[in-house]
């Protein structure tokens, strides 16, 4: 089966950093080029403004006529470039006075009363040609004997597009250099931080069949990797365990010495948490040993783990007459009951969200459950008002 091509870990983080700053850098410079048109805009808006209420003043001051006769060349200066229009005019009338050098074509818009003061938001925008935008404003003024006349004044936008083009592409230029650079930065730092798994790897390479009692080492490792080493670890406990030896190597064991055992060991990790062992037990417990301490401490780590501080921890060995009951049982958050019959299964945890879960493999339970299984015994859980009861089955040793 075609399994596709491997994909690099390393790889992959590093287009996923180079992808996000290339996103943050162009959001950020969208949103300054937004700032920048409207001040760009608020400008010209303001020189329009500026330049039609000179207009205005002179015309009202002057003979209009004799003015627009004697001195064109004024109001073409006025306007300072080629992409400028002026229109005095008459309404309904051909115009006095025409100075559009570029042959734009003005759109009729209502002048504005002749004391109105002119504001920014007077000034209208069009689309203009090209796509390159056109803001032009109307006025009234009283020339006295030609009447009421109308100043019309207008530009085409061109240097305010170049420039916004211009910065556009700086953006995209400076996004996509910034995205590049800190695709090669993460990818070194992804590479370097990755060195742990990476000799975990070579180190989990050299375990075969004859050494499958080696186990990962831990130290120095991230914390993010210690779970994973404990999975690995334990998964080789369950490798190396084999069924027809562990039966054969059973034993009888003092249920009352084992249970004290077991609570002597957790004692300290139990006080951390300021919980309180009880350990109580009778009869002849039919088990291999290692197994058997291996279960108890399983069902123990996961009470203190999970059980409420300065609650008691139960340790009971009840013999009946097939065999013998272990029961752990902590007071804590009762599991609610759709969990419960999972609980056994690997990788299975209740709360995944819950910060002490993310710190566990997963495998405590199966573990006791494989162990169960090897001994033909049985397990079972219930949690009811705030106790938990982890209760384990093992056959005597006539069954």
């Amino acid at each position: 089966m075609n399994r596709g091509h491997p994909y690099s870990l390393t790889l992959r983080l590093a287009l996923i950093f180079a992808l996000l700053a290339f996103a943050l850098l162009a959001t950020l410079g969208v949103a300054l080029y937004r700032e920048l048109e409207r001040e760009l805009i608020r400008r010209d808006d303001a020189a329009l403004i500026s330049r039609v209420d000179q207009l205005r003043n002179l015309l009202n001051d002057s003979n209009t006529l004799d003015l627009i006769k004697t001195k064109p060349e004024l109001f073409q200066n006025m306007l300072g470039n080629r992409e400028s229009v002026l229109s005095i005019a008459a309404p309904g009338q051909p115009p006095l006075l025409l100075v559009n050098p570029g042959n734009i074509a003005l759109p009729s818009i209502q002048p504005l009363p002749k004391d109105h003061k002119l504001m920014l938001n007077d000034v209208q925008h069009l689309p203009g040609l090209n796509g390159i935008p056109f803001s032009m404003v109307a006025v009234a003024i009283d020339s006295g004997d030609l009447g009421s006349l109308q100043i019309t004044s207008g530009r085409l936008m061109t240097e305010r597009t170049a420039v916004l083009a211009s910065y556009r592409l700086s953006v995209y230029i400076l996004a996509s250099i910034a995205a590049i650079i800190l695709a090669l930065v993460g990818y070194l730092l992804v590479h370097r931080g990755l060195l742990p798994l990476r000799r975990l790897a070579r180190h989990a390479q050299g375990i075969g069949v004859s050494n499958l009692a080696e186990r990962l080492d831990s130290h120095g490792a991230p914390k993010e990797l210690l779970p994973m080493i404990d999975s690995f670890n334990t998964m080789l406990f369950l490798a190396r365990t084999d069924p027809a030896s562990a039966l054969r190597q059973r034993q009888a064991l003092d249920a009352a010495d084992e249970v004290e055992r077991i609570a002597d060991y957790f004692e300290g990790l139990a006080g951390d948490v300021n919980m309180h062992i009880t350990a109580l037990g009778e009869g002849v417990i039919w088990a291999e040993p290692m197994l058997l301490r291996r279960a108890l401490a399983n069902l123990c780590a996961n009470a203190i783990k999970y059980g409420a501080p300065g609650s008691e921890l139960s340790i009971q060995a009840v013999p009946d007459g097939a065999g013998i009951n272990l029961r752990v049982s902590n007071h804590g958050q009762t599991i609610p009951t759709e969990h419960l019959p999972r609980l056994f299964e690997r990788f299975y945890r209740v709360d995944e969200s819950r910060e002490r879960s993310s710190q566990s493999n997963g495998l405590g339970l199966s573990i006791v459950a494989t162990i169960m299984q090897l001994h033909n015994g049985r397990y079972r859980v219930s949690s009811e008002d705030g106790v938990t009861c982890f209760e384990l089955f093992f056959p005597g040793r006539e069954a």
